[in-house]
């Protein structure tokens, strides 16, 4: 799914619309479908400096807007959602998180 969220992401900002619509659509369903696999594959695609700046920087939004949120309720199910992950993928993703403040980018 690595190589896929690369795929994704990039979809997800091209200007054609279906296009955009089809990577918005994939992400939205990986998400939905696998959250641990779906967040650990966000921050692999943020930690990899061969990958492109612009896939990386939307992993980041992305993976953000999946564990932060401003209102109270959306949040609140937000930390439900997390804590209720395996702690060896909570243990994975900030591994990669901490490497990749390591990054030339």
């Amino acid at each position: 799914m690595a190589l896929e969220i690369t795929q994704y992401l990039l979809a997800a900002q091209s200007p054609d619309a279906k296009i955009r619509k089809e990577g918005e659509t994939a992400l939205g369903q990986f998400h939905e479908q696998n959250l641990p696999g779906f967040l650990l594959s966000l921050t692999v695609e943020l930690a990899s400096d061969e990958k492109p700046t612009k896939s990386r920087r939307l992993a980041g939004i992305v993976l953000k807007n999946s564990l932060d949120a401003k209102e109270t309720a959306t949040k609140n199910n937000l930390v439900q959602q997390w804590m209720a992950i395996d702690i060896s993928f909570k243990s994975q993703i900030k591994n990669s998180l901490l490497n990749t403040l390591g990054s030339s980018v």
